[in-house]
């Protein structure tokens, strides 16, 4: 039995309730220390960061009950475009 009606429930609920946090680093989540060995931060920490940060967004929008029913929508875009690593030096600069 659930406490609350599962159209109530996020998924993101009961990934709290099982304490396993929603992280794509290897810190931990606030933490000053880094990544790596060295204590050091990772250059593209703050990109993974953000990401966790919307997944669990996304999370918090998603239903025990739509979880359940199959009813998530599939608005997620597959990236078809060319994109070469020097376009991405290029873009940095």
């Amino acid at each position: 039995m659930l406490a609350r009606p599962v159209d109530q429930i996020r998924v993101s609920d009961i990934i709290l309730a099982v304490d396993e946090p929603i992280q794509a680093t290897r810190c931990l989540p606030g933490s000053p220390a880094g990544c790596h060995n060295n204590k050091g931060r990772c250059l593209t920490h703050d990109l993974w960061e953000e990401l966790g940060n919307q997944i669990y967004l996304y999370l918090s929008s998603v239903s025990l009950h739509a979880v359940c029913k199959r009813r998530l929508l599939g608005t997620s875009g597959t990236f078809h475009g060319s994109f070469h690593s020097s376009q991405m030096v290029n873009a940095a600069e």
